[in-house]
């Protein structure tokens, strides 16, 4: 169970890193990009048919395109969410109307209305966080943030998760390292001792976590003279309009879709 719970991890670090990247060279505005971004996801996460999902799809894809990961890093990425979507919209192919009210409402076959909505639900969990996937990968988190962190009523939050992208797959990595190293030093392993050593290795981890969080704090407040906001002037490049004029049409046609 052990080794299962270690593969987990480094996959969690190694999502992270790979969206948390800071890319100095995109040449869209990752504010402007991260906006259009999420009101797809947002407009794909209301779709109530197939054909809505086809303009986000289009978006994404056209994005993926633009920062190559890779199709082995796409993946990775979204591995778990196909997993998560397989998991809650099995269920829907067993029964008549295509919802699951208790479960008198399931039967032992597919059918037809199930189905639908097996497909349904199963790429709207897929596609709908797709978009803002596509333009992390191709800007990275921090690259994003940067721009955030201007906003006052986001700046706060946006630190927030900036800590939580920089210190999670740190402590993932941790936790993995220390569950190799009491596993490696159990003789007779079974399901009690993995537990065993899962409970001790996660209030470690704690116990190091605390400790590795107050360094960074001594270190960034040795290296700090107060508050310091600078402010720069956005400016709108050929590129960031062609992106406007694309995500208005995009968005003119699902509208016309969604009506």
């Amino acid at each position: 169970m052990t080794r299962h719970i270690r593969a987990f991890l480094s996959e969690v670090a190694y999502v992270i890193d790979f969206l948390s990247k800071y890319n100095p060279y995109s040449r869209v505005d990752p504010l402007v990009l991260f906006t259009g971004s999420l009101v797809f996801t947002v407009a794909a996460s209301f779709a109530r048919s197939l054909e809505a999902l086809v303009i986000p799809l289009f978006y994404s894809l056209a994005l993926l395109a633009a920062a190559k990961p890779g199709l082995s890093k796409i993946a990775r990425v979204m591995a778990p969410i196909l997993v998560l979507g397989l998991a809650s919209s099995t269920p829907l192919l067993f029964t008549s109307t295509g919802n699951v009210e208790s479960l008198a409402s399931l039967q032992a076959s597919p059918s037809g209305e199930g189905f639908k909505a097996f497909a349904l639900l199963l790429a709207r969990v897929v596609v709908s966080p797709l978009p803002l996937i596509a333009s992390l990968m191709y800007a990275g988190w921090f690259t994003v943030s940067s721009r955030l962190k201007r906003l006052p009523l986001l700046g706060g939050v946006v630190r927030l998760v900036d800590l939580m992208a920089a210190l999670t797959p740190r402590i993932a990595r941790y936790l993995a390292s220390v569950l190799l190293g009491r596993e490696s030093r159990t003789v007779k392993p079974s399901l009690l001792q993995s537990w065993r050593g899962l409970a001790s290795s996660i209030g470690e981890t704690i116990l190091y976590s605390g400790s590795y969080a107050e360094k960074v704090h001594l270190a960034i407040t040795a290296r700090s003279i107060g508050e310091m906001r600078v402010g720069q002037e956005i400016r709108f490049t050929w590129a960031d309009i062609a992106y406007i004029a694309t995500l208005a049409t995009l968005l003119a046609l699902e509208a016309m879709v969604l009506v």
